[in-house]
């Protein structure tokens, strides 16, 4: 469950996963063609879906663990400011993680790569900061507003409910209204 109460089910979460990790490895690929990469552009599309897909599945499962393993009211107990760093830290330390399944699935050694060239480690860190940032306002924006929407849902199903209470009412008095003048008819006809 990537968060309670949301619509749909598991796999088509994992599902979306996919496709947005599959769009993040073509924009890569393009950009590092476009750079003039040695590589070719099957060579250079495997290697950026591979490590694009173990990032995004390790942020989804790294979310997934969060809300998984941690109770509603401990997260509801959080300051803004704490959930923001869970928000910013899981994707960051994720980034890592993916990276180093993607590196292992080609049978290398990513921490040896970031011994090597610090500057890669720092690199994807801004990145993954940047990334993160960025999701994090596209998805804070996206649930203010879902937010909004089912406030205004609720705020007219409510105009809806007095609505009704005010015809049954209004319907409640016409008939008081209507029933002595049958009687009296009634009463005249006989």
């Amino acid at each position: 469950q990537i968060e309670p109460n949301r619509p749909g089910s598991v796999w088509q979460y994992y599902l979306a996963t996919a496709v947005y990790n599959t769009l993040i490895s073509l924009v890569l690929t393009v950009f590092f063609m476009l750079e003039g990469s040695q590589a070719t552009l099957w060579d250079t599309l495997l290697d950026t879906l591979m490590i694009s897909q173990c990032i995004g599945f390790c942020i989804h499962i790294g979310f997934d663990s969060f809300y998984t393993f941690t109770s509603d009211a401990w997260r509801t107990g959080l300051s803004p400011t704490a959930r923001r760093v869970f928000h910013f830290a899981i994707p960051i330390g994720c980034v890592y993680v993916g990276y180093t399944v993607a590196f292992a699935f080609k049978g290398r050694n990513f921490l040896a790569l970031l011994m090597a060239y610090p500057r890669t480690g720092m690199m994807i860190f801004l990145i993954g900061i940047l990334v993160s940032f960025v999701w994090f306002l596209v998805m804070d924006g996206q649930t203010r507003r879902l937010r909004a929407e089912a406030d205004e849902a609720r705020a007219r199903e409510t105009a809806a409910a007095a609505q009704k209470q005010a015809s049954d009412a209004e319907l409640r008095a016409l008939q008081a209204q209507i029933e002595p003048h049958f009687l009296f008819n009634t009463l005249a006809n006989v």
